[in-house]
């Protein structure tokens, strides 16, 4: 699911386009700012498409990724 937002810039409007990410039962996001509206569904129309193709790399440091899948891990633990 993605969405995109105005967002005030320090001389112009600008654009956000989000991505929600499926990270193992719990969610993040990925965003990007734009100058137009159409770059940024360009983007969210690409980034989408990749995740669901299995083609997406998450740009993000793997720290966070290793953050989320021991938070992930563990609530899985405490449940049982």
């Amino acid at each position: 699911m993605a969405s995109i937002r105005r967002r005030p810039g320090k001389r112009r409007m600008r654009w956000q386009a989000a991505v929600r990410l499926p990270l193992g039962g719990t969610y993040g996001t990925v965003s990007r700012t734009f100058d137009t509206r159409q770059e940024a569904r360009d983007w969210e129309l690409r980034t989408e498409y990749a995740i669901r193709r299995g083609l997406w790399e998450d740009p993000r440091p793997a720290a966070w990724v290793d953050e989320v899948i021991a938070r992930t891990l563990g609530e899985g633990l405490s449940r049982s």
